[in-house]
């Protein structure tokens, strides 16, 4: 499965978190492989000074979703 997620900037990190962590959990139980690309318009490199960041980069890690970034 291929999907495409764009996370505006006015929307919260915490909250954004919590629906992509749902709609991962649920294309999960369906066995199926996930590419997903797109702008989280997050400073990913905050993550060692910003909590909800790092807690972004460890649902995707545990995912085994790996970020690949381009500038």
């Amino acid at each position: 499965m291929i999907g495409v997620i764009y996370r505006p900037p006015v929307k919260s990190l915490r909250e954004f978190i919590n629906e992509l962590d749902h709609l991962i959990g649920r294309i999960s139980k369906e066995n199926k492989r996930l590419f997903l690309l797109g702008d989280w318009n997050a400073n990913l490199i905050s993550h060692l000074h910003h909590q909800t960041t790092s807690e972004f980069l460890d649902l995707m890690s545990l995912e085994c979703l790996y970020l690949r970034l381009r500038g």
